[in-house]
Protein backbone atom coordinates (compact mmCIF):
# COMPACT_ATOMS: atom_id res chain seq x y z
CA UNK A 1 0.00 0.00 0.00
CA UNK A 2 1.47 3.36 -1.03
CA UNK A 3 0.45 6.91 -0.25
CA UNK A 4 0.18 9.84 -2.64
CA UNK A 5 0.18 13.09 -0.64
CA UNK A 6 -1.89 16.11 -1.52
CA UNK A 7 -0.19 19.40 -0.71
CA UNK A 8 -2.61 22.20 0.15
CA UNK A 9 -1.57 25.56 -1.30
CA UNK A 10 -2.61 28.64 0.66
CA UNK A 11 -2.30 32.29 -0.20
CA UNK A 12 -0.68 33.52 3.01
CA UNK A 13 3.07 33.00 2.91
CA UNK A 14 3.45 33.28 6.68
CA UNK A 15 1.33 30.12 7.19
CA UNK A 16 2.58 28.19 4.15
CA UNK A 17 5.39 26.18 5.68
CA UNK A 18 3.38 25.27 8.74
CA UNK A 19 0.39 24.12 6.70
CA UNK A 20 2.53 22.04 4.31
CA UNK A 21 3.27 19.39 6.91
CA UNK A 22 -0.28 19.51 8.27
CA UNK A 23 -1.64 18.91 4.76
CA UNK A 24 0.56 15.85 4.29
CA UNK A 25 -0.56 14.45 7.62
CA UNK A 26 -4.18 15.28 6.81
CA UNK A 27 -3.94 13.08 3.71
CA UNK A 28 -2.52 10.19 5.67
CA UNK A 29 -4.58 10.25 8.85
CA UNK A 30 -8.13 9.42 7.57
CA UNK A 31 -7.21 5.85 6.61
CA UNK A 32 -5.53 5.28 9.96
CA UNK A 33 -8.56 6.60 11.80
CA UNK A 34 -11.02 4.40 9.89
CA UNK A 35 -10.28 1.39 12.05
CA UNK A 36 -10.54 3.40 15.26
CA UNK A 37 -14.24 4.26 15.16
CA UNK A 38 -15.03 2.15 18.20
CA UNK A 39 -11.94 3.13 20.22
CA UNK A 40 -12.38 5.18 23.36
CA UNK A 41 -11.21 8.73 22.77
CA UNK A 42 -9.33 10.50 25.54
CA UNK A 43 -10.81 13.85 26.51
CA UNK A 44 -8.66 16.78 25.35
CA UNK A 45 -6.50 17.85 28.26
CA UNK A 46 -4.64 20.95 27.03
CA UNK A 47 -6.11 24.42 26.63
CA UNK A 48 -5.36 24.49 22.89
CA UNK A 49 -7.00 21.10 22.36
CA UNK A 50 -10.10 22.27 24.22
CA UNK A 51 -10.23 25.44 22.11
CA UNK A 52 -10.09 23.43 18.88
CA UNK A 53 -12.79 21.06 20.13
CA UNK A 54 -15.04 24.04 20.93
CA UNK A 55 -14.57 25.70 17.55
CA UNK A 56 -15.07 22.37 15.76
CA UNK A 57 -18.34 21.98 17.67
CA UNK A 58 -19.39 25.50 16.67
CA UNK A 59 -18.80 24.70 12.99
CA UNK A 60 -20.94 21.55 13.16
CA UNK A 61 -23.70 23.45 14.96
CA UNK A 62 -23.52 26.21 12.35
CA UNK A 63 -24.08 23.63 9.61
CA UNK A 64 -27.13 22.28 11.42
CA UNK A 65 -28.81 25.68 11.70
CA UNK A 66 -27.56 27.00 8.34
CA UNK A 67 -25.71 29.78 10.11
CA UNK A 68 -23.50 30.86 7.24
CA UNK A 69 -22.37 34.03 9.00
CA UNK A 70 -20.80 31.82 11.68
CA UNK A 71 -19.23 29.58 9.04
CA UNK A 72 -17.82 32.65 7.29
CA UNK A 73 -16.18 33.66 10.58
CA UNK A 74 -14.86 30.21 11.53
CA UNK A 75 -13.54 29.13 8.12
CA UNK A 76 -10.30 30.74 6.93
CA UNK A 77 -10.62 32.99 3.89
CA UNK A 78 -8.63 30.50 1.81
CA UNK A 79 -10.40 27.42 3.19
CA UNK A 80 -10.76 24.49 0.80
CA UNK A 81 -12.83 21.31 1.05
CA UNK A 82 -11.73 18.12 -0.69
CA UNK A 83 -14.28 15.42 -1.45
CA UNK A 84 -14.58 12.59 -3.95
CA UNK A 85 -16.05 14.87 -6.61
CA UNK A 86 -13.35 17.54 -6.35
CA UNK A 87 -12.07 20.55 -4.45
CA UNK A 88 -14.21 23.54 -3.50
CA UNK A 89 -13.10 26.90 -2.19
CA UNK A 90 -14.75 28.82 0.60
CA UNK A 91 -16.15 31.29 -1.92
CA UNK A 92 -17.79 28.48 -3.91
CA UNK A 93 -19.27 26.91 -0.79
CA UNK A 94 -20.56 30.20 0.57
CA UNK A 95 -22.25 30.91 -2.75
CA UNK A 96 -23.99 27.52 -2.73
CA UNK A 97 -25.09 27.97 0.88
CA UNK A 98 -26.30 31.56 0.64
CA UNK A 99 -28.16 30.92 -2.62
CA UNK A 100 -30.10 28.09 -1.01
CA UNK A 101 -28.85 25.49 -3.47
CA UNK A 102 -27.62 23.54 -0.46
CA UNK A 103 -29.67 23.59 2.72
CA UNK A 104 -28.97 21.42 5.76
CA UNK A 105 -31.59 19.94 8.05
CA UNK A 106 -29.22 18.47 10.66
CA UNK A 107 -25.53 18.05 11.44
CA UNK A 108 -23.61 16.02 14.00
CA UNK A 109 -20.15 14.59 14.54
CA UNK A 110 -18.64 11.77 16.58
CA UNK A 111 -15.27 10.19 17.29
CA UNK A 112 -13.48 13.55 17.43
CA UNK A 113 -9.72 13.47 17.92
CA UNK A 114 -7.41 16.50 18.15
CA UNK A 115 -3.65 16.87 17.73
CA UNK A 116 -2.12 20.30 18.28
CA UNK A 117 1.28 21.40 16.92
CA UNK A 118 1.93 24.90 18.19
CA UNK A 119 -0.41 27.21 16.27
CA UNK A 120 -1.54 24.40 13.96
CA UNK A 121 -3.80 21.43 14.62
CA UNK A 122 -5.29 18.35 12.96
CA UNK A 123 -8.73 16.97 13.79
CA UNK A 124 -10.36 13.73 12.72
CA UNK A 125 -13.87 12.46 13.26
CA UNK A 126 -17.08 11.30 11.60
CA UNK A 127 -19.47 13.94 10.26
CA UNK A 128 -23.12 13.33 9.42
CA UNK A 129 -24.95 15.98 7.39
CA UNK A 130 -28.53 15.78 6.17
CA UNK A 131 -30.05 18.26 3.78
CA UNK A 132 -31.23 19.00 0.29
CA UNK A 133 -29.61 20.15 -2.95
CA UNK A 134 -31.39 21.07 -6.20
CA UNK A 135 -31.59 17.41 -7.23
CA UNK A 136 -32.58 15.54 -4.09
CA UNK A 137 -32.36 15.08 -0.37
CA UNK A 138 -29.02 13.77 0.78
CA UNK A 139 -27.21 12.29 3.75
CA UNK A 140 -23.45 12.59 4.08
CA UNK A 141 -21.81 10.18 6.51
CA UNK A 142 -18.10 10.75 6.16
CA UNK A 143 -14.87 10.49 8.07
CA UNK A 144 -13.17 13.85 7.96
CA UNK A 145 -9.77 15.36 8.58
CA UNK A 146 -9.43 19.06 9.31
CA UNK A 147 -6.32 21.27 9.24
CA UNK A 148 -6.42 24.27 11.57
CA UNK A 149 -4.33 27.40 12.12
CA UNK A 150 -4.56 29.93 14.93
CA UNK A 151 -4.83 33.34 13.31
CA UNK A 152 -4.89 36.49 15.47
CA UNK A 153 -5.85 34.44 18.51
CA UNK A 154 -8.70 32.60 16.72
CA UNK A 155 -8.63 28.98 15.60
CA UNK A 156 -9.86 28.74 12.01
CA UNK A 157 -10.33 25.75 9.74
CA UNK A 158 -8.13 26.08 6.63
CA UNK A 159 -8.71 22.73 4.92
CA UNK A 160 -10.81 19.61 5.26
CA UNK A 161 -11.01 16.27 3.53
CA UNK A 162 -14.12 14.09 3.67
CA UNK A 163 -14.27 10.40 2.75
CA UNK A 164 -17.56 8.53 2.72
CA UNK A 165 -17.63 5.85 5.41
CA UNK A 166 -17.90 2.45 3.78
CA UNK A 167 -17.07 -1.08 4.84
CA UNK A 168 -13.62 -2.36 3.92
CA UNK A 169 -12.06 -5.79 4.50
CA UNK A 170 -10.12 -5.85 7.75
CA UNK A 171 -6.94 -6.98 5.98
CA UNK A 172 -7.05 -3.94 3.69
CA UNK A 173 -7.64 -1.60 6.62
CA UNK A 174 -4.63 -3.07 8.39
CA UNK A 175 -2.46 -2.51 5.31
CA UNK A 176 -3.58 1.10 5.06
CA UNK A 177 -2.96 1.64 8.77
CA UNK A 178 0.53 0.19 8.58
CA UNK A 179 1.45 2.33 5.58
CA UNK A 180 0.06 5.39 7.32
CA UNK A 181 2.10 4.75 10.46
CA UNK A 182 5.24 4.26 8.40
CA UNK A 183 4.58 7.46 6.47
CA UNK A 184 3.95 9.63 9.54
CA UNK A 185 6.88 8.14 11.48
CA UNK A 186 9.22 8.69 8.52
CA UNK A 187 8.19 12.35 8.30
CA UNK A 188 8.67 12.92 12.01
CA UNK A 189 12.09 11.22 11.82
CA UNK A 190 13.05 13.28 8.74
CA UNK A 191 13.80 10.00 6.97
CA UNK A 192 13.19 11.30 3.46
CA UNK A 193 14.34 8.09 1.77
CA UNK A 194 11.64 6.22 3.67
CA UNK A 195 9.08 8.92 2.82
CA UNK A 196 9.97 8.65 -0.86
CA UNK A 197 9.76 4.84 -0.77
CA UNK A 198 6.11 5.09 0.24
CA UNK A 199 5.28 6.97 -2.98
CA UNK A 200 4.50 5.29 -6.25
CA UNK A 201 7.11 5.53 -9.01
CA UNK A 202 4.95 8.05 -10.87
CA UNK A 203 3.78 10.04 -7.82
CA UNK A 204 3.57 13.82 -8.15
CA UNK A 205 3.94 16.39 -5.37
CA UNK A 206 2.75 19.95 -5.95
CA UNK A 207 4.75 22.31 -3.67
CA UNK A 208 3.16 25.72 -3.10
CA UNK A 209 4.47 28.39 -5.48
CA UNK A 210 6.81 25.94 -7.22
CA UNK A 211 6.91 23.43 -10.04
CA UNK A 212 5.51 19.93 -9.66
CA UNK A 213 7.91 17.28 -8.43
CA UNK A 214 7.60 14.10 -10.50
CA UNK A 215 8.71 10.64 -9.45
CA UNK A 216 10.01 8.96 -6.32
CA UNK A 217 13.66 9.99 -6.69
CA UNK A 218 12.78 13.62 -7.38
CA UNK A 219 10.42 13.68 -4.39
CA UNK A 220 13.20 12.45 -2.10
CA UNK A 221 15.60 15.08 -3.45
CA UNK A 222 13.00 17.80 -3.02
CA UNK A 223 12.21 16.71 0.55
CA UNK A 224 15.90 16.63 1.49
CA UNK A 225 16.38 20.12 0.11
CA UNK A 226 13.25 21.67 1.59
CA UNK A 227 11.95 19.31 4.29
CA UNK A 228 8.48 20.48 5.39
CA UNK A 229 9.01 19.00 8.85
CA UNK A 230 11.05 22.08 9.76
CA UNK A 231 7.79 23.95 10.14
CA UNK A 232 6.31 21.52 12.68
CA UNK A 233 6.21 22.42 16.36
CA UNK A 234 5.37 19.39 18.48
CA UNK A 235 3.85 19.75 21.93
Amino acid sequence: MRLIPVIVSLNRRQTMKRILIIAILATAIPSLALAQTNDNKAAPSGKAEQEVVQVSKEIVEAYGRNDFAALDRLLADDYISTQAYGIQSKAQLMDAWKSGRIKYSSASDTDLSVKVYGDSAVTTGILTLKGRNPAREFTIHARYTGAWVKQKGQWRLVASQLSEVAGQPTAEINKINESTRMFVNAILAKDWAAVASLHTEDAVVYPPHDRAVNGRAAIQAWAEKSPPITALNQR
